[in-house]
């Protein structure tokens, strides 16, 4: 149950971190979506092309609760050419006041009446379809396995269970016996040590007995 939830939350990371972030947004409280509707000839206070676009509010608890409709605004034209098909947003717009769009309209930069927006139901619930997805192929995944690990259970029989018995115990069997002969070494190594040691000892014994009797010797020849 913890590795399907570790599963969970990794997969869940891994979707929210794709979806652009215009689309979910973590984020908390109320937040902004500028959707471009139509190219205009109007141009910014730096010469900038405008396009004609429609800013909705969200409000977010980590996730979009719910949309609140917004106002017309102007934002930068950018890469995407004002495209309405291609979901367009922008970061930055001018407000756009009723006199304004009424002065606009009057010298026909703006369409009379303006366009109307409406938010697709993939703008409006993208997480949702994201999160659904993930959900649908997770318990997919969960069911292929639960499947492959079923079947394995069946195809183990009592006469390889009994067989894998044996060759574990085998197994034992050799390494006991690989510690016993290393063990056995080990003391062969130690014996041959002492032995050495004693050979040692003896050649030690003899060399200083050599050296009484010749001393012996010496003082016997000056009496």
């Amino acid at each position: 149950m913890k590795n399907r939830l570790r599963i969970v939350l990794l997969m869940s990371f891994f979707f929210l971190m794709i979806i652009p972030s215009h689309v979910y947004g973590f984020a908390f409280g109320l937040e902004e979506t500028i959707y471009q509707i139509k190219e205009t000839e109007i141009r910014g206070p730096d010469n900038q092309e405008l396009c004609l676009s429609y800013k909705v509010t969200q409000k977010y608890f980590f996730l979009p609760l719910w949309i609140t409709e917004g106002d017309y605004v102007l934002s930068n034209k950018d890469y995407c050419n004002c495209d309405r098909e291609q979901s367009c947003t922008s970061d930055s717009y001018f407000p756009l006041e009723d006199a304004e769009i009424k002065k606009y309209q009057a010298s026909n930069l703006l369409d009379t009446p303006l366009p109307v927006f409406e938010m697709t139901i993939f703008e409006r619930f993208a997480i949702w379809f994201f999160l659904g997805g993930f959900l649908v192929l997770y318990l997919i995944f969960c069911a292929i396995k639960e499947r492959f690990s079923g079947r394995s259970d069946e195809d183990s029989s009592p006469e390889q269970e009994a067989e894998i018995e044996v060759l574990e115990a085998e197994l034992e069997a050799l390494k006991a016996k690989a510690e016993l002969e290393a063990l056995e070494a080990e003391l062969e190594a130690l014996k041959a040590e002492n032995a050495s040691k004693e050979a040692e000892l003896e050649a030690l014994e003899e060399k200083e007995k050599a050296e009484a009797e010749a001393e012996a010797e010496a003082e016997a020849e000056k009496k």
